[in-house]
């Protein structure tokens, strides 16, 4: 009988997790970038997109999101996929905790 808590498992809940929280940071970005003129985009790859057109930017991110996560739950069986959410999914985190302390910046 298989545990729940098996690394195949755990690396497709945090795969599902993490596409969860690309998709959160992608509408945080937009809302900041018609909220707040002076927000600016952290990666520099998305921010050359993002001056490209918002709609070129979240059609960009929710591609590379998507394939990523997809690729991540695919090879759920593999150590490598369970140790690429582990890391990716407290770096989204921190991101969204961002978004959300300059929200409340704002607000205040």
């Amino acid at each position: 009988m298989r545990s729940p808590l098996e690394g195949t498992t755990v690396t497709k809940v945090l795969a599902v997790v993490l596409l969860a929280l690309g998709l959160l940071d992608t509408t945080a970005t937009v809302v900041w970038f018609y909220v707040a003129e002076w927000w600016v985009e952290g990666n520099p790859l998305m921010a050359f997109l993002l001056e490209w057109g918002v709609s070129l930017f979240v059609a960009s991110k929710v591609m590379i999101t998507l394939s990523v996560c997809g690729l991540l739950y695919e090879q759920a069986h593999r150590p490598i996929a369970l140790l690429g959410t582990l890391i990716c999914v407290p770096v989204y985190t921190f991101i969204l905790y961002r978004h959300a302390q300059v929200f409340l910046m704002v607000i205040n």
